[in-house]
């Protein structure tokens, strides 16, 4: 389960070392997002966290997401329908 976007991102140029980006233009990119796993639930609310990718690099965190679960079918295939709407 998990969806790809086209998106136009921000880019920068990273000097750990010093603790310095510098701004670099945009790039457009596909992302691919995947609803990993439920972090937070009551109700109707929830909180789904997304795993993303560009290419073949994970980020290192995850997103999280919330939306309002029908209370019908797969909580994680809704969260990802809910945040493809959302981009």
């Amino acid at each position: 389960m998990s969806f790809v976007k086209k998106q136009t991102l921000n880019k920068s140029i990273l000097y750990p070392q010093l603790d310095i980006a510098i701004e670099n233009g945009s790039e457009s990119v596909e992302v691919t997002y995947t609803a990993d796993s439920i972090m937070s639930m009551s109700g109707s609310d929830a909180v789904v966290a997304f795993r993303v990718l560009i290419g073949d690099v994970v980020a290192p965190s995850m997103i999280p997401f919330a939306f309002t679960y029908s209370g019908a079918g797969d909580v994680l295939s809704e969260a990802e329908s809910a945040y493809a709407a959302s981009l």
